[in-house]
């Protein structure tokens, strides 16, 4: 039986907008996100819209890290005015979410707590 060495995690990164900008930025993500990436505008806030996908990463902090990076690009491709506020990782071994401006969590806070050096 194969089994998959690298976690897989879920990610969702919050992209806001001026709301003069919403629908272009929402083509924009959906026209340039790769496959199996899920954009959405959130139908109650104008100008936010949500990057949803996977990505396969060693552990929590890497796939924050390409999770910020690959949505970066995005919106930078975009040509529109936008910024990433928010970026949540989940997998089987925790969660984070990580907001631009706070310094990255350590790596250690990233270790599940069965796993935690010195405990």
């Amino acid at each position: 039986m194969w089994s998959s060495l690298v976690p897989t995690y879920l990610t969702c990164a919050v992209v806001q907008t001026p709301e003069a900008y919403s629908f272009g930025m929402d083509l924009a993500l959906r026209m340039d996100a790769p496959e199996g990436t899920t954009t959405r505008e959130d139908p109650h806030v104008p100008g936010t819209h949500y990057v949803e996908s996977t990505v396969q990463a060693p552990d929590l902090a890497t796939a924050l890290t390409s999770s910020g990076l690959a949505v970066a690009g995005l919106v930078a491709g975009a040509g529109l005015p936008g910024e990433v506020v928010e970026i949540t990782v989940l997998g089987d071994d925790g969660a984070v979410t990580w907001v631009p401006g706070v310094e990255l969590p350590a790596a250690d806070l990233l270790v599940p707590e069965a796993e935690h050096p010195g405990r």
